[in-house]
């Protein structure tokens, strides 16, 4: 959306109507700083293994009640 000097702004964006910053820019930002760093990281490969067996439509093993819910 374009304000009157042509400038585009998106939607809840992280400033407010005076111009200072609102509350929830803050929290999106710190939660952002906070698990950009853990997003980055590898899976481990068994959890890897597991989300390709779920794909594959197997049922581990290792469960009691043969991978059922």
């Amino acid at each position: 959306m374009a304000d009157k000097d042509g400038n585009t702004r998106r939607k809840g964006g992280t400033k407010g109507a005076r111009g200072k910053a609102s509350p929830e820019g803050w929290v999106e930002n710190q939660l952002r700083q906070l698990y950009d760093d853990v997003a980055a990281e590898p899976l481990p490969k068994d959890l890897l293994d597991l989300l390709d067996s779920i794909d594959l439509g197997d049922t581990p093993d290792d469960t009691p009640d043969g991978g059922k819910r």
